[in-house]
């Protein structure tokens, strides 16, 4: 396992994000700001309008992260649905109690948030392939039951079976919700009945052309703090773009199960396949 590079000033470090190892999904919703639920129209516009402001407002700072309070759980399953244009913009998180619920919308930044979900869809994908790994799949922003919560990732993974369980996720923001994120990450590892064993958040820079790519993981359940186990910084310096390290991940925790045979191995995403994945972000933001 490689030692951490070094982060961004803007990414929480770990020691701060294990602080408090109680609910992080309560952590969250209690950090931000709270819209009550008033009606379906002013929920949805409240999400257009945010992912308006976040689109076109580039040069201006804006959380992706919103809560509604009162939520009622057939709101949700709207939100949701395939066919809801919201769901094409937003992942959701509910928490259903008495009847209404919490719900958390992350907005997604475009194009960049998109780009980079896609993107890092691929390099998993052809990681595996190398390997001959078909017994694991690519199941996208599949709704799934973590502790309390349905939650939704950008990306995400699990094993080929008839039951949805998920081992990996992958959550895309902007470096100004690098908190928000940091508490998403470990609200998809630290519920004791989690099948997720892995969690990357990839924290993208509007200013400068920046990414930040960290791995979270718990390493065991008598201490289920989940804690961020490596950051990866790549940007450029004079035109030069430079990454600093590989992203390692454990093919267990990826997959499910032990690797066995020789083909199989941890996960590698190295220096020159993040250093391209990286200037094909910068190129859509017009930094190259």
């Amino acid at each position: 396992m490689e030692p951490p590079a070094h982060s961004a000033p803007s990414v929480p470090s770990s020691s701060t994000d294990r602080s408090n190892a109680g609910d992080a999904a309560s952590q969250l919703v209690q950090s931000l700001p709270h819209h009550p639920f008033t009606s379906s129209q002013a929920l949805h516009r409240t999400l257009e309008s945010r992912h308006q402001a976040l689109t076109l407002a580039r040069d201006k700072p804006r959380e992706e992260y919103l809560v509604f309070t009162s939520v009622p759980p057939d709101i949700h399953t709207k939100l949701t649905d395939d066919t809801s244009r919201t769901s094409k913009y937003c992942q959701f998180s509910y928490s259903e109690t008495t009847g209404t619920g919490t719900l958390i919308a992350k907005v997604k930044a475009s194009p960049e948030a998109d780009i980079a979900a896609r993107r890092f869809d691929t390099l998993i994908a052809l990681e595996l392939d190398s390997m001959g790994v078909h017994d694991i799949e690519p199941l996208g922003s599949t709704t799934v039951t973590i502790g309390n919560w349905k939650k939704e990732a950008d990306c995400s993974w699990g094993p080929v079976q008839y039951s949805t369980e998920l081992s990996f996720v992958a959550i895309v923001g902007l470096s100004e919700s690098a908190r928000h994120l940091a508490l998403d990450a470990r609200a998809w590892l630290e519920p004791p009945t989690s099948s997720v064993k892995l969690v990357v958040t990839i924290a993208i820079n509007r200013g400068n052309p920046e990414v930040i790519m960290q791995r979270w993981e718990i390493f065991t359940r008598s201490c289920p703090a989940a804690h961020c186990s490596s950051t990866i910084r790549l940007y450029r310096d004079n035109n030069t773009s430079i990454t600093g390290a590989q992203l390692v991940l454990p093919f267990d925790k990826v997959v499910g199960r032990p690797a066995t045979g020789p083909a199989e191995r941890d996960i590698i995403l190295s220096e020159p396949a993040l250093q391209q994945y990286a200037e094909r972000l910068w190129v859509r933001q017009g930094f190259m």
